[in-house]
């Protein structure tokens, strides 16, 4: 239950920027920052315990390796794809997307 409950907080975190604009108040971004922190920082130790939870003593040190890669990885992508949205956003702000 917990990791739903952390994933309806980044479905709401990702919701409430829809009305800022590039010459919005900064604290506008605040709320949806912190509850995206609250939420991710209740989803991961669910998944990792689920994941490490689901498998036998003798594969726990395989599956917690494999879950630390796939977490690397999973970050270098997000923060690449954050970015693309992120430049996307301002050229369509100032106009230069139609």
């Amino acid at each position: 239950m917990l990791l739903a409950d952390a994933l309806v907080l980044q479905v709401a975190a990702d919701a409430l920027p829809d009305d800022i604009r590039v010459d919005s108040f900064a604290w506008a971004l605040l709320a949806a920052v912190v509850i995206a922190g609250v939420g991710i920082s209740m989803a991961i130790p669910s998944a990792q315990n689920s994941v490490l939870g689901s498998v036998s003593e003798e594969a726990v040190g395989k599956a917690a390796g494999t879950n630390s890669v796939m977490r690397e990885l999973g970050g270098v992508f997000d923060a690449d794809d954050a970015g693309k949205a992120q430049t996307f956003i301002q050229n369509y702000l100032r106009g230069e997307i139609k």
